[in-house]
């Protein structure tokens, strides 16, 4: 069984920061984060789900990362 409790901020409108927490049976925490760029009709993201590794690089055997774009269709209201 796992937890996972997240905080996501809006500085801008076309800006979203996002950092995760989570406890799991077994392991260590995982602290992760990732921002969110949307430049019109597209979104651009990148995550992470294991950033300890920023913090205690001498502890951490893995980094975890993705990034990707999303083609936003539709209404914006």
């Amino acid at each position: 069984m796992a937890f996972t409790s997240y905080l996501q901020w809006n500085p801008a409108r076309f800006f979203q920061i996002r950092s995760s927490y989570t406890v799991s049976e077994g392991t260590t925490a995982h602290v992760g984060g990732g921002f969110c760029l949307k430049l019109g009709p597209v979104q651009w993201y990148l995550i992470s789900d294991n950033c300890s590794l920023l913090f205690l690089p001498e502890r951490s055997t893995l980094l975890h990362a993705q990034t990707g774009l999303n083609l936003l269709i539709g209404s914006g209201k």
